[in-house]
């Protein structure tokens, strides 16, 4: 290149150069993303980067130098602001927030006092709901209130912790529709799947609202914790969320309902990616479609006029799909799956459904993405169908 050629002029981007090398090197989590934060979050990244790839550089046969000697350098300074441990011992103490009693009930060696707790929960609300709705919505909104002032605010406007390990969901009449739908849901997974999911105990109305009372999964929000999951703990998960997915989309359908596109209950669908694309029609309502009879229905309303040659294709099997699996949704103690929550979007769908929607729910943290990628691979190949939905999102979005 002469003097004057343009790329001899462009600088050395050494970051970019460094985050490469550490890309390359596929470190066991959490060393790799270590290193990323030395590079992105130095001050000067630049010359922090310049550092590093010269201390990369030397000889392998200098003691304490290359890649995983700067690494032991890095790893022994940062741990001496211990934020792992402190992050684990701030979740402990979170999933530790309830009664006495609960932790018991709570503990596989106190399994026979869980079942009995869970029993007598069962049978009272056998004898409550033989009470008038009236009653028993002013009997939700004096535990609403209780909880309120006991329990740190929701992530949800529309979740409440109650006393008794029990949390309250409730939204007014023009969402009743999916509210009755996770009912019915959470009636009817565990009858199919060995997963835990929050256990229905009533589901009641009056002119203004609808509320449902459902038990608590003791355990936090996979997002909280994620990134204290080390390789192990996350190659756990990835067998755990399979078996799960597996046992969701062997969940049978009466054979004159096969092929159709519903919810829960062979109703419309409230999902929003499907809103996505569609504007409000007051006929149609709060944004709940359909049931479709078939794939090519269901494919006509998610086509866009803005982008008229883009169609997925059709003849993909209908399972049963959870409709919103994120890190918000997936509960975890101890290092292990215990749950998943939020089951409002479910309902039968293309099979490809699951997998989409987490990616279009989750775009940046390409940590979970790849977990979310070998769940799903056992179950067949959707890149095809991702394509597709990233046209859509890239217009609609």
């Amino acid at each position: 290149m002469t003097r004057n050629d343009p790329m001899a002029q462009q600088p050395i981007n050494y970051a970019t150069l460094a985050l490469e090398l550490i890309r390359r090197a596929k470190l066991p989590h959490p060393n790799g993303e270590l290193l990323k934060c030395y590079v992105k979050e130095s001050v000067g990244n630049e010359v922090a980067a310049r550092y590093f790839l010269k201390r990369c550089s030397r000889s392998r046969c200098c003691e304490g130098t290359g890649l995983q000697g700067f690494l032991s350098d890095w790893k022994k300074l940062v741990s001496s602001f211990r934020w792992i441990h402190v992050s684990r011992g701030i979740l402990q103490r979170q999933q530790n927030q309830s009664y006495t009693y609960l932790k018991s009930v709570t503990c596989k060696a106190n399994s026979i006092l869980k079942w009995l707790a869970v029993t007598l929960i069962v049978a009272f609300f056998a004898v409550w709901r033989l009470m008038p709705g009236n009653v028993r919505m002013r009997g939700y909104k004096a535990l609403a209130y209780v909880g309120k002032r006991i329990y740190p605010a929701s992530e949800s406007f529309k979740i409440q912790r109650l006393p008794f390990g029990l949390f309250l969901k409730g939204t007014d009449l023009r969402w009743q529709q999916g509210l009755i739908n996770e009912y019915h849901a959470l009636k009817m997974i565990p009858r199919y799947c060995t997963t835990a999911v929050p256990r229905a105990l009533d589901l009641v109305s009056d002119s203004d609202d609808i509320y449902m009372v459902m038990t608590r999964i003791p355990a936090c929000h996979l997002g909280l914790c994620f990134d204290t999951l080390d390789d192990a703990e996350v190659e756990a998960l990835i067998r755990d969320l399979r078996k799960f997915v597996t046992e969701l989309r062997a969940i049978p359908r009466a054979p004159e309902a096969e092929g159709k596109i519903s919810n829960v209950i062979g109703e419309a669908c409230f999902d929003h990616r499907i809103n996505l694309g569609l504007t409000f029609d007051q006929g149609r309502g709060r944004d709940f479609v359909g049931p479709f009879a078939n794939e090519d229905e269901f494919n006509d309303i998610l086509t866009h006029p803005g982008v008229p040659d883009v169609r997925h294709r059709s003849g993909h099997p209908i399972v049963f799909t959870h409709g919103d699996l994120n890190m918000r949704n997936v509960m975890m103690e101890n290092g292990k799956l215990s749950g998943v929550i939020d089951w409002e979007n479910s309902g039968f769908y293309p099979e490809y459904w699951d997998y989409t929607k987490a990616h279009f729910i989750t775009k940046i943290n390409k940590r979970w993405l790849g977990i979310v990628d070998r769940v799903f691979s056992p179950s067949g190949e959707f890149e095809t169908e991702l394509e597709t939905e990233f046209k859509y999102w890239r217009y609609c979005q």
